[in-house]
């Protein structure tokens, strides 16, 4: 701007004729309105780069790692490992007896947790809406937490499933599911199995088909969402159902129904070569552990961590089902 003006100016000692001293307090205006200009954009700039980079923190810290079925992990730690692995204890609170207190309980506690936080506490107790005046006690959170995986009853980390793109894993004891992408923990959830006289069979498995409504072969009055079949023979496979708590299905793997729309998106089927022969596997499954049918290890849990599998425990427990899973996905 200084080289713009300099040749209006006079030369040392003369006079400025009145026009000039127009023109120069014009175009003086003129500089200052357009240097106000750029520092108002500027000042929007930084104001708006501000608002988005706090809005990205709060999406990073409230979904660490739950994202889309199908995307890769991108929010980890520098060694790659996710880092958010705070406890949070846990407290058992005994409900009402009457349908009335209970009604006025649940009343209660929808008032000190938002719609989110509510969910993530069925999850927790492994039931689903329908069935919350049918249990007597109800665990719940002392300490706030910014992500439900840091409600997880399984390690956020696995080393030896790094290698492993995709993996679930259903536990009988635990009565939840986990979905491995490269040894880190994607999602969990509830899950409730067959029962003791109609056991789910354990073991390792593949998805084999699914269909977003079928309908059981055990009652055709029974409608299945999102079922994704894993064992063919046995009509064994994973679909929403009622979650009342407790092993209670001939078999099947029950979920709550955005766990199973999730889990329908994020499961991949086999695929065939034109003589029929498996070109490719469907997705890895692995149900694991015992149960009495009658112990809820997260009701007799004083923390998250303390009603959990370990990552030494899990390992243990899937071990035997690596190698094959290895081979059969080496050339895929």
């Amino acid at each position: 701007m200084i080289s713009q003006v300099s040749h209006l100016l006079p030369l040392s000692g003369s006079s400025i004729k009145p026009a000039t001293k127009r023109s120069l307090c014009a175009l003086e205006q003129s500089r200052r309105g357009t240097f106000c200009l750029k520092c108002v954009i500027v000042l929007l700039f930084f104001v708006i780069l501000s608002f988005s980079t706090i809005g990205c923190v709060s999406l990073s810290a409230g979904n660490s790692i739950i994202q889309s079925p199908n995307s890769s992990i991108a929010t980890e730690s520098a060694s790659g490992f996710q880092t958010d692995t705070a406890d949070v204890e846990l407290e058992t609170i005994p409900l009402p007896f009457t349908a009335t207190e209970k009604k006025e309980f649940w009343k209660d506690l929808m008032t000190k947790y938002n719609s989110k936080e509510f969910g993530n506490i069925f999850a927790l107790n492994r039931i689903d809406f329908a069935h919350r005046y049918a249990v007597n006690s109800l665990v719940v959170p002392r300490d706030s937490w910014s992500s439900f995986l840091q409600l997880a009853p399984f390690p956020i980390q696995v080393e030896s499933l790094i290698d492993i793109e995709k993996i679930v894993v259903f536990s009988y004891r635990l009565h939840a599911f986990a979905v491995y992408n490269h040894g880190t923990l994607l999602r969990w959830g509830p899950t409730s199995m067959g029962k003791k006289s109609t056991p789910s069979p354990t073991g390792l498995f593949s998805v084999n088909w699914k269909k977003k409504l079928a309908i059981s072969t055990v009652d055709p009055s029974w409608k299945l969402p999102w079922n994704v079949n894993i064992h063919n023979t046995m009509g064994i496979g994973w679909h929403q159902y009622a979650l009342p708590g407790y092993h209670a299905s001939h078999g099947c793997l029950r979920l709550l129904m955005e766990d199973a729309e999730w889990l329908y998106d994020f499961a991949e089927t086999p695929k065939f070569t034109t003589k029929g022969k498996i070109r490719m596997f469907g997705t890895p499954v692995v149900v694991v552990d015992q149960t009495d049918f009658i112990t809820k290890p997260w009701l007799a849990a004083s923390s998250v961590s303390q009603g959990a599998l370990t990552e030494r425990e899990l390992t243990i427990l899937v071990d035997d089902y690596l190698s094959e899973i290895r081979k059969r996905y080496a050339s895929q």
